[in-house]
C-alpha cells in the first residue's frame, strides 16, 4: 500500500515472509498504536508519512501555496490520524478509508485557505485535469501518483474495485481527448 520505494510494500499482498508490509501487518500496527504503544505509533507515522506526503503533493504540488506546503499538510494529516486512532477501533471500517477522508479534508482546507488569501484565483490545476470530476482526479492521483493498486484505491475510497477501474478508464479517455483538442 505504501508505495514503490521499497521501504514499505503494498498492503494486501500477503508476503510478510519476504519483508513486505501486508494488510494484516497494518491492522496489527493500528491496533497497537490505538492502545498507545509508542513504538507502534512511531512505526505507523513512518509508514503513513510516505503515502500521505505523496498524496498531498499530488493534489497540491502544482500550486504556489506560499506559506503552506504539501508536506505541512501531510504532517497535519498524520497528526489528525493519530488523534482519530482511539475512536477508529470503536467505529470499525477500513483504516485506509479513515486516512483518505482525513487527508482529503486537510487538502481541501489548504485549498480554501489559499483561495481565501488570493480571493479565489483559480484551481491551480492544469486545464486538462480541471475538466475531470473530483472523483476522477482523486482516483488518478491515488493510482498514478501515489501508486496504489486498484484494490487499495477501492478500499481507501470505499467503492467497488470495478468502479475504480471504470472511472480511471473514463478519466484517462477524457484527458486524452482534452489533450487532442488542445493540439488541434
Amino acid at each position: 500500500m505504501f508505495g514503490r520505494d521499497g521501504s514499505s510494500a503494498t498492503a494486501g499482498r500477503a508476503r510478510s515472509t519476504n519483508g513486505r508490509f501486508t494488510g494484516d501487518d497494518l491492522d496489527r500496527l493500528v491496533r497497537a498504536a490505538g492502545q498507545d504503544d509508542q513504538a507502534a505509533v512511531a512505526r505507523l507515522v513512518h509508514v503513513l508519512r510516505l503515502v500521505v506526503a505523496r498524496y498531498c503533493r499530488a493534489l497540491l504540488g502544482g500550486r504556489d501555496l506560499a506559506y503552506l506546503s504539501a508536506d505541512d499538510v501531510a504532517q497535519n494529516v498524520c497528526a489528525a490520524v493519530l488523534r482519530a486512532l482511539p475512536g477508529h477501533r470503536d467505529r470499525g471500517g477500513s483504516f485506509l478509508h479513515l486516512v483518505h477522508e482525513i487527508a482529503a479534508d486537510k487538502v481541501a482546507d489548504a485549498c480554501r485557505i489559499v483561495a481565501g488569501d488570493r480571493f479565489g484565483t483559480g484551481t491551480g490545476q492544469p486545464a486538462a485535469l480541471s475538466r475531470l470530476a473530483p472523483l476522477q482526479r482523486e482516483i488518478l492521483a491515488l493510482r498514478i501518483v501515489v501508486g496504489l493498486s486498484v484494490g487499495e484505491t477501492a478500499e481507501m475510497l470505499a467503492i467497488p474495485a470495478a468502479d475504480v477501474r471504470a472511472i480511471q478508464h473514463r478519466a484517462l479517455a477524457e484527458l486524452r481527448e482534452a489533450l487532442r483538442d488542445r493540439d488541434c
